[in-house]
Parts: structure tokens; sequence; C-alpha cells
């Protein structure tokens, strides 16, 4: 035990011989952890305002004249039993109507003889049915039914979501795992600078009989003193950054504690392999 405080206490120490150099390190790794956790959260951010945006989107089925009123209700049950339905509207003529004036503010069919507008049926998907492949699904099983003239739902609205979502996604992967590379290198270099400063005094204790894991710890922790500090100074900066800024239509999201916790411990494991690859080869 007192052989790990007296590795601690060293590692510490060569850390505090060298300030300038540890927190040029600190604030690098700080820097790139921080664009990663933008990155992510820009991801998480993006994705809530499409899904809300893609939550609105239903289709609206419009019926014949000629269906008579028994059947127009039979087809609103069969489709409500459809998986991932949540709900079946029917909007008679006069509620087309009435949603027509709201939207134009003065009746259109004033004058006219009778209501020429159709009858429909608009139906609200759960939202993890709401995508392109199973909205054109429902759709031709809909136009199967008797009376059905014509479905209608915002299709390439949905298209474009979800393209954007990919891309998305895409750019967090490929950005992502490249700022990760770029935290690992700078911490391999830094600690290969720390290591040949120290070359000196690490040839005297080899020769001094000391094992290759007593010269190796130094390193690591200070690979993973760095990564952890930084990964989570990120973290505690944007929380209290985002209260400065503010986009209308869109709501900043977090990952969960859960998640954050667990980057935090993959950039120390992180921290650990780059403190032992930017010392293997001095040692």
């Amino acid at each position: 035990m007192s052989r790990i405080f007296f590795l601690l206490g060293k590692s510490l120490g060569d850390i505090g011989r060298r300030p300038i150099a540890a927190f040029g390190a600190l604030l690098s790794l700080l820097l790139l952890f921080l664009l990663f956790d933008i990155v992510w959260i820009s991801s998480l951010s993006s994705r809530k305002y499409y899904d809300n945006l893609v939550s609105g989107i239903d289709i609206e089925v419009f019926i014949d004249d000629s269906l008579p009123d028994s059947s127009f209700m039979a087809t609103q049950m069969a489709i409500s039993k459809f998986e991932g339905v949540e709900r079946v509207d029917l909007i008679t003529k006069d509620d087309a109507r009435t949603l027509l004036v709201d939207i134009m503010g003065v009746d259109l069919l004033n004058g006219l003889e009778g209501n020429p507008l159709p009858r429909s049926l608009v139906v609200t998907f759960r939202e993890n049915f709401l995508n392109n492949r199973a909205l054109g699904n429902y759709r031709k099983r809909m136009m199967e039914f008797e009376g059905v003239s014509q479905i209608f739902y915002a299709q390439h609205l949905l298209e474009k979501a979800e393209n954007a979502r990919m891309i998305i996604s895409n750019i967090v992967i490929y950005l992502g795992g490249a700022i990760l590379l770029a935290a690992v290198l700078n911490l391999v270099n830094s600690i290969r600078l720390s290591a040949r400063a120290r070359e000196f005094e690490i040839t005297q204790l080899r020769l001094m009989g000391a094992s290759r894991f007593f010269l190796l710890f130094p390193f690591i922790l200070e690979g993973f003193l760095f990564s952890f500090l930084a990964s989570m100074s990120g973290w505690i900066l944007l929380q209290y950054g985002t209260d400065y800024f503010a986009f209308k239509g869109i709501e900043i999201m977090f990952p969960s504690i859960p998640e954050i916790v667990f980057f935090c411990l993959a950039a120390s494991v992180t921290g650990i392999i780059g403190g032992y690859i930017g010392s293997r080869k001095i040692l």
C-alpha cells in the first residue's frame, strides 16, 4: 500500500514540477473533448427537433361521397385496429368547412349550394411508427378500402427529416471518431515529451533496479488524470454555458447522467492507453 502511495505522490509531484506543460496538455485535451461534447449535444438536439417536427405528421384519408355512412364508420373502425395507430379522427363535411373557415378567415363556400368538401379520416400514429417506409405501407393498405379516393401525408417533409437525421448521425460518427483520435495522439505526444524530459531520472531508476511497472505507472496515471479532468470539466462548462444560449424552436438536449459518466470513464481509459503508448518506447 505504501508503494502505491509513493507512486501516486511521485506522479503528482512530477506534474507539479512542470505546471506550464501540464496545463497546456490539460487545456488541449479539454478543447478536444469539449468539441466532441458539442457535436454530441448538437446531434441530440437536432434529433429532438426533427422528432418534434415529425410528430405532427398524420395521414388524411379522403372518402368518396358515394360511400354510405355505415361503410364510412366501418372503415374508420378497421383502420383504428392497425398496429401503431394511436387514434382515428372522423372529419365530416361540416367539420371540413369549419376548418376551412378557421384557416382562411372567411367562409369561401358561402352562397354555394351544398358542401363540396369531402369527408375524411385523420389517422395519428405512435412515434416509433412515424417513418416513411411504415407510412408508405399503411397508405397502400388504406387504398384498398372501398370508397377511398385519395390519401395524403407530408411525405416530402418526412423524407427530408429522415435524410437529415441520417446525415447528422454520420457526421457524429466520423467527426467524433476523428476528435477522439486527435485526443489520443495529443495525449501520446504530451506523455512522450514528459518521458523524454525525465529520461535521465528514468535511467538512474532503471540502474537501481526499478521495475517496468514502477517506471510506467507515473505516465499512465498522468494520462488518466488529464483525460478524466478534461472530460469532466468539459461537461461542467457546457452545463453552465447553456444558461446563456437559447435557440428559438430548438431545445438543447444533454446526454443522460449515466451516458456522461460512461463517456468520462471511456475518456479515462483512453488516457491510460495514451499514457502507456506514449511512454513505453522511452522505457
